[in-house]
């Protein structure tokens, strides 16, 4: 069984369990309490969340498909591709952030 592991900006393991932001890539990590990374598909509380098996990161791709329902989850198809369009093009401007986490 791999164990992965994230530091903060200084070098140590974050020491609280549940949900941890890098400071450095704006990624998002869900820290178990043996203090490794969650990886593959999780659910946590209601939600299910994909991360990478590798580093642990959460995946972006499923962070946009969640926001997208969660925004627009009543609309039809071409609202929610509005939706994820806007999310998309503010990505791309640069000025809401440089991830999905960030933009959302």
């Amino acid at each position: 069984m791999r164990q992965n592991f994230q530091f903060d900006e200084n070098g140590y393991l974050p020491l609280k369990k549940g949900w941890w932001k890098d400071p450095a890539t704006e990624a998002w990590y869900y820290i178990k309490p043996s203090l490794s990374c969650e990886t593959g598909w999780r659910q946590l509380g209601k939600n299910w969340y994909f991360f990478d098996r590798c580093t642990g990161r959460m995946a972006d791709l499923y962070l946009l498909a969640a926001t997208v329902y969660t925004e627009a989850g009543g609309e039809d198809y071409m609202g929610q591709v509005a939706v994820a369009n806007v999310i998309l093009n503010r990505l791309r401007s640069g000025k809401f952030g440089k991830t999905l986490s960030s933009v959302h």
